[in-house]
């Protein structure tokens, strides 16, 4: 079972026609960040989720928010740029500034296996 992200990320590899016999692939997320899609997953297999810790259920009950950005890695550097100088001057600067660089290092990944410079 994948969680979304990982799915993609195996998605990206086979379009990008990376996949060879020594390719190994690393979800990292937990259950606790998509207990909906576990759940539905998991229907009638007999297996059953774990409640999340408390510290991602908090997390649930945050506001949340979207920014649309143009299909291009510039604008997508610019955005995440912008995003994080915003959150160090936010107060929780220390936990969103791990999430910024790890979707700026997902997108550099991909970037960097099509090719780019």
């Amino acid at each position: 079972m994948l969680c979304p992200h990982s799915a993609v990320g195996i998605g990206a590899i086979q379009k990008l026609d990376l996949v060879q016999p020594n390719t190994v692939c690393l979800a990292t997320a937990s259950h606790a960040k998509f207990p909906e899609a576990c759940k539905k997953a998991l229907e009638n297999s007999g297996v059953s989720v774990p409640d999340p810790p408390d510290a991602i259920k908090e997390l649930f009950s945050r506001q949340r928010s979207s920014e649309l950005v143009a299909n291009d890695v510039v604008a997508v550097r610019e955005l995440m740029l912008r995003k994080v100088k915003e959150r160090e001057a936010a107060e929780d600067y220390q936990f969103w500034g791990g999430v910024v660089f790890m979707v700026v290092g997902a997108i550099a990944g991909v970037y960097f296996a099509k090719g780019g410079v």
